[in-house]
């Protein structure tokens, strides 16, 4: 079986809602679409990673100087 990791990137159309500390359903959403695909493929998931870095004040600008 082979090991995969799930990485899930947090929209723009979400953002409010990790501001007042609800889960983003783009980010259920994705994370429930490539489990599945994981499951049906002979996946094992070695992890999940979840990007929010906008979220907690960095931003992917800042990070490239």
């Amino acid at each position: 079986m082979d090991k995969t990791a799930i990485y899930c990137r947090l929209s723009k159309e979400d953002e409010d809602k990790i501001e007042y500390g609800e889960e983003s359903e783009s980010i259920q959403n994705q994370k429930m679409i490539l489990t599945e695909f994981a499951a049906k493929n002979g996946f094992m998931i070695y992890d999940i990673y979840i990007d929010d870095a906008d979220i907690i004040g960095l931003n992917h600008k800042a990070l490239l100087k």
